[in-house]
């Protein structure tokens, strides 16, 4: 049984309008997993997912500036989440649909010069590992469904369009749209609104023993 397409035509407004304000309907319309058994094939977060989900609404109401006393909110710690989950849990698709999902939110919401004003960074083990992240987001993008849910977010391959740096349409300035790194990369002097972490420590590495204090 294959997982079904993703529909493309003849949304109603109010379902494209429902994954502009929803994470939820955001990544269950946009995303297909590779279980068709489950959930119809539909990327439909779970009950592990509901809190981490939760939480992205509100970290991007922080970022976006649009929580009421967010200056307050960028000064403390709680502005920084952690996600621990066994291996598996999806973490990485999770942290990847919400890099698209705020992506397609600061647009809605920063103006006009949204695209020269809104920057983000992905870390991960190694580059490869990054880079696989960055060319998941821009293969979305690209997608017809996500330019219905965010017209505004153009890919600007006039500009840098590689897997380690990347603009959308009206980011002329120095620093490109997103940039994927590994753990050992150069992201200084990067005027980020928002950075990724994922898994910069593997099991079973050196670091790892380390940080478990062997």
């Amino acid at each position: 049984m294959a997982a079904p397409k993703k529909p493309t035509t003849n949304l109603a407004p109010e379902v494209l309008q429902g994954a502009r304000d929803n994470p939820w309907l955001y990544m269950t319309l946009m995303h297909r997993t590779d279980m068709p058994h489950v959930a119809d094939g539909f990327a439909m977060p779970t009950a592990h997912m509901e809190p981490i989900v939760e939480r992205m609404r509100v970290v991007a109401a922080i970022v976006l500036r649009l929580l009421p006393g967010w200056e307050a909110w960028a000064q403390s710690a709680q502005r920084h989440t952690s996600v621990v989950a066994p291996p598996g849990s999806a973490k990485t698709a999770l942290l990847q649909w919400f890099y698209e999902w705020l992506l397609g939110q600061a647009s809605l919401h920063w103006g006009d010069r949204w695209a020269d004003m809104f920057h983000m960074g992905h870390v991960a083990a190694s580059e490869s590992k990054a880079m696989q992240v960055s060319f998941a987001i821009k293969k979305t993008i690209e997608d017809p469904l996500y330019q219905l849910i965010f017209p505004k977010v153009k890919p600007s391959k006039d500009e840098k369009w590689a897997d380690s740096e990347w603009r959308v349409k009206g980011c002329t300035g120095k620093d490109p749209t997103f940039q994927a790194r590994g753990r050992r990369g150069d992201l200084l002097g990067s005027r980020l609104n928002f950075l990724g972490l994922d898994d910069l420590i593997k099991q079973g590495s050196p670091l790892a023993y380390q940080w478990n204090g062997a």
